[in-house]
Protein backbone atom coordinates (compact mmCIF):
# COMPACT_ATOMS: atom_id res chain seq x y z
CA UNK A 1 0.00 0.00 0.00
CA UNK A 2 2.79 2.29 0.94
CA UNK A 3 4.47 1.57 -2.37
CA UNK A 4 1.59 2.13 -4.12
CA UNK A 5 1.00 5.50 -2.69
CA UNK A 6 4.27 6.48 -3.11
CA UNK A 7 4.11 5.78 -7.21
CA UNK A 8 1.16 8.05 -6.96
CA UNK A 9 2.61 10.94 -5.28
CA UNK A 10 5.74 11.12 -7.15
CA UNK A 11 3.75 10.75 -10.55
CA UNK A 12 1.95 13.61 -9.30
CA UNK A 13 4.93 15.62 -8.28
CA UNK A 14 6.19 14.76 -11.62
CA UNK A 15 2.90 16.04 -13.60
CA UNK A 16 3.07 19.29 -11.38
CA UNK A 17 6.55 20.01 -12.27
CA UNK A 18 5.91 18.93 -16.02
CA UNK A 19 2.81 21.51 -16.00
CA UNK A 20 4.82 24.31 -14.45
CA UNK A 21 7.60 24.02 -16.60
CA UNK A 22 5.18 23.78 -19.82
CA UNK A 23 3.77 27.23 -18.84
CA UNK A 24 4.90 30.56 -20.55
CA UNK A 25 3.91 34.21 -21.30
CA UNK A 26 1.10 34.09 -23.76
CA UNK A 27 1.47 37.78 -24.48
CA UNK A 28 3.27 37.09 -27.85
CA UNK A 29 0.69 33.92 -28.97
CA UNK A 30 -2.23 36.12 -28.79
CA UNK A 31 -1.53 39.05 -30.95
CA UNK A 32 -3.42 38.98 -33.51
CA UNK A 33 -1.94 40.17 -36.87
CA UNK A 34 -5.70 41.45 -38.31
CA UNK A 35 -5.86 43.61 -35.01
CA UNK A 36 -4.07 46.96 -35.64
CA UNK A 37 -2.38 48.18 -32.24
CA UNK A 38 -1.70 52.11 -33.42
CA UNK A 39 -3.62 53.64 -36.63
CA UNK A 40 -3.10 56.64 -38.36
CA UNK A 41 -4.84 60.09 -37.31
CA UNK A 42 -6.43 60.20 -41.01
CA UNK A 43 -8.10 56.68 -40.11
CA UNK A 44 -9.42 58.27 -36.13
CA UNK A 45 -10.41 61.52 -38.05
CA UNK A 46 -12.48 60.09 -40.51
CA UNK A 47 -14.13 58.14 -37.44
CA UNK A 48 -15.11 61.51 -35.45
CA UNK A 49 -16.58 62.72 -38.23
CA UNK A 50 -18.52 60.19 -38.55
CA UNK A 51 -19.73 59.98 -35.39
CA UNK A 52 -20.12 63.69 -35.85
CA UNK A 53 -23.21 63.39 -37.81
CA UNK A 54 -24.18 59.65 -36.80
CA UNK A 55 -25.10 60.66 -33.13
CA UNK A 56 -27.94 62.94 -34.26
CA UNK A 57 -31.04 61.08 -35.16
CA UNK A 58 -33.69 61.23 -37.52
CA UNK A 59 -33.26 64.03 -40.24
CA UNK A 60 -30.29 66.55 -38.75
CA UNK A 61 -27.62 64.89 -40.33
CA UNK A 62 -29.70 65.68 -43.73
CA UNK A 63 -29.94 69.66 -42.59
CA UNK A 64 -26.01 69.37 -43.67
CA UNK A 65 -25.24 67.67 -46.47
CA UNK A 66 -28.34 69.26 -48.54
CA UNK A 67 -31.51 71.34 -48.26
CA UNK A 68 -34.46 69.76 -47.36
CA UNK A 69 -37.77 71.54 -47.31
CA UNK A 70 -40.67 70.67 -44.86
CA UNK A 71 -43.97 71.21 -45.69
CA UNK A 72 -46.02 69.72 -42.95
CA UNK A 73 -45.32 72.13 -40.15
CA UNK A 74 -41.87 73.28 -37.74
CA UNK A 75 -38.84 71.61 -37.43
CA UNK A 76 -36.70 71.99 -34.16
CA UNK A 77 -33.71 71.33 -36.14
CA UNK A 78 -34.58 73.95 -38.75
CA UNK A 79 -34.34 76.75 -36.31
CA UNK A 80 -32.29 75.47 -34.16
CA UNK A 81 -34.57 75.14 -30.90
CA UNK A 82 -33.39 73.90 -27.99
CA UNK A 83 -34.04 70.00 -26.89
CA UNK A 84 -34.27 67.68 -24.58
CA UNK A 85 -31.50 65.28 -24.71
CA UNK A 86 -27.82 63.66 -22.82
CA UNK A 87 -24.26 64.66 -23.30
CA UNK A 88 -23.40 61.19 -24.75
CA UNK A 89 -22.90 62.61 -28.03
CA UNK A 90 -19.59 64.13 -26.49
CA UNK A 91 -18.47 60.66 -25.58
CA UNK A 92 -17.37 60.45 -29.56
CA UNK A 93 -14.98 63.06 -28.77
CA UNK A 94 -12.71 61.33 -27.03
CA UNK A 95 -11.44 60.14 -30.47
CA UNK A 96 -10.20 63.64 -30.71
CA UNK A 97 -7.59 63.11 -28.04
CA UNK A 98 -6.50 59.74 -29.27
CA UNK A 99 -5.73 61.77 -32.92
CA UNK A 100 -4.21 63.81 -31.15
CA UNK A 101 -2.10 61.81 -29.49
CA UNK A 102 -1.16 59.35 -32.48
CA UNK A 103 -0.69 62.38 -34.35
CA UNK A 104 1.92 63.89 -31.97
CA UNK A 105 4.13 60.24 -32.18
CA UNK A 106 4.60 60.65 -35.69
CA UNK A 107 5.11 64.27 -36.13
CA UNK A 108 2.57 65.26 -37.86
CA UNK A 109 0.91 68.78 -37.26
CA UNK A 110 -1.93 68.12 -39.83
CA UNK A 111 -4.52 66.07 -37.00
CA UNK A 112 -3.18 68.30 -34.20
CA UNK A 113 -6.60 70.89 -33.23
Amino acid sequence: MKLVFKHIIFALVLFAGAGLQSCEKLTDVNNNPNEALITHPQALLTKVEWDAFRTWHGTSPLYALKMIVQTDGENANQIYNWQRGSFEQYGFLRNVTKMIEEAEKIGTTNYIA
